[in-house]
């Protein structure tokens, strides 16, 4: 918070899941309180997330059935992706 300023810098850190798929943001942003822009925000920063895939198993490979995929199934890290975001009005 900067007093008497209409411009308020923040920062954000979000958790999400999504189909079973954990993801984390974090970044950093700037809100106006301008006259004729009030509740205008724009941020950036990164999102990670984990995707699954397979340890041991490898594609064609035979299994006796799906517990055999989901027993070997492991999450990897993905590589940090940046993202923009532009708020209206909220």
């Amino acid at each position: 918070y900067i007093p008497n300023s209409p411009i308020h810098p923040f920062y954000q850190l979000g958790v999400g899941i999504n189909s079973g798929v954990p993801s984390i943001i974090t970044g950093f942003g700037l809100r106006s309180n301008i006259n004729g822009f009030k509740r205008l925000a724009f941020s950036g920063g990164i999102a990670v997330t984990w995707l699954p895939e397979l340890d041991k198993l490898k594609v064609g490979d035979k299994i006796s059935g799906t517990a055999d995929i989901d027993n070997d199934i492991k999450y990897k890290f993905t590589n940090p992706t940046p993202y923009i975001g532009i708020q209206y009005n909220f």
